[in-house]
């Protein structure tokens, strides 16, 4: 993959200079009340989402984190720029590129 020399956050709308990321993105900091409807209703302001889901412990509780993924890598990219630091659920979540997938 490529990566920017500034990150993700540093390139310039409509340039060339964003990054090519995976279609799937890591979300932090959520409440542990978030359901996966409301994760991907959330994103779906910034594209088509094709699966949401909330990370669980083993002992079946949130952890506080989840994966939403686009059906496009641009979507991804766009949701990671305009949807890290928003609010859901009363909490400020955190999106960055997916390290698993």
């Amino acid at each position: 993959r490529e990566r920017p020399s500034r990150g993700a956050r540093g390139a310039r709308e409509g340039s060339e200079e964003y990054i090519k990321i995976g279609r799937k993105l890591y979300v932090g900091n959520l409440s542990y009340g978030t359901t996966a409807r409301a994760l991907k209703e959330h994103f779906a302001k910034a594209g088509s989402v094709t699966s949401a889901v909330i990370l669980m412990g083993s002992d079946g509780r949130s952890k506080g984190s989840g994966l939403v993924e686009f059906s496009s890598a641009q979507e991804a990219f766009s949701a990671l720029r305009t949807m890290h630091d928003t609010e859901l659920d009363g909490r400020v979540i955190q999106v960055r590129e997916d390290r698993e997938g």
